[in-house]
């Protein structure tokens, strides 16, 4: 099927009436536009602080010779930041973002007669965060414990994927990694609360229950229990799978 631009442009239609005698005519001016037709990618991704280029092809909807006059504006839909444009009414200018998130462009594109909208996703990431930690003094032949941890990916982008790598930067020695890539994950956005309620249960009662609440983790629900009812004594893991630190290591009377 042939592009409507084809058929855009300037038209001089003329009507003819006549009889036998005589025949007249008029002619008139037809204009033929269509709306512009907006070409943009739907995401793409910028690693701050660099500036992301935009690209956009833009058809203005207009013939030739054109009737009209074709006028872009880039703004942003929405964003954790602000977005600032070199040149805010070109095709393919470039963007600086405030912060590091997920942010909705719009580029406006108007022929004088008909507008048309795209819009494009952009995920603005930055440098991780990383924190390190290793024992002061190692005696050999001991191995030395490392602990790496990703304190912040700067993933604004949810199909971006980390990568670390342990490397000597120098040393008497070489010195080999048992896991190279190895690090801890980030921690939980929000914090855990684990609370218990419990009382002196009397023999062959069910033993108290500490039940988890948290927005973005879920835990598995853990039995304590006294070691005895008479006195006071720590906690104990009653059916927990594996160990437990409580925020209150002896029951309150």
């Amino acid at each position: 099927m042939a592009s409507p631009s084809r058929w855009l442009g300037v038209y001089t239609l003329r009507l003819t009436v006549g009889d036998d005698a005589q025949a007249i005519s008029d002619e008139m001016t037809l204009t033929v536009n269509h709306a512009p037709i907006i070409t943009l990618a739907e995401s793409m991704v910028v690693q701050l602080p660099d500036r992301a280029r935009l690209t956009a092809q833009v058809d203005s909807g207009l013939g030739s010779p054109q009737q009209g006059r074709l006028t872009l504006r880039w703004s942003q839909l929405s964003g954790p930041g602000t977005v600032s444009f070199n040149e805010a009414t070109l095709a393919n200018p470039t963007a600086q973002f405030s912060t590091s998130g997920t942010y909705v462009l719009r580029l406006t594109a108007n022929n004088g007669q008909l507008t048309t909208v795209a819009d494009i996703t952009v995920h603005a990431n930055t440098a991780p965060t990383l924190r390190v930690a290793a024992p002061p003094l190692v005696n050999l032949p001991t191995p030395a414990n490392l602990q790496g941890e990703i304190v912040e990916t700067g993933l604004a982008d949810p199909a971006g994927t980390v990568t670390s790598q342990w490397t000597l930067v120098n040393g008497p020695g070489p010195v080999t990694f048992a896991d190279a890539q190895a690090w801890l994950p980030p921690p939980p956005l929000a914090p855990v609360a684990i609370t218990a309620c419990a009382s002196r249960s009397a023999p062959g009662r069910s033993p108290p229950v500490a039940r988890s609440r948290s927005p973005l983790t879920r835990l598995r629900w853990w039995m304590l229990g006294l070691t005895r009812a008479s006195t006071y004594r720590p906690w104990r893991n009653w059916m927990a799978p594996s160990a437990m630190t409580a925020s209150q290591p002896s029951p309150v009377a």
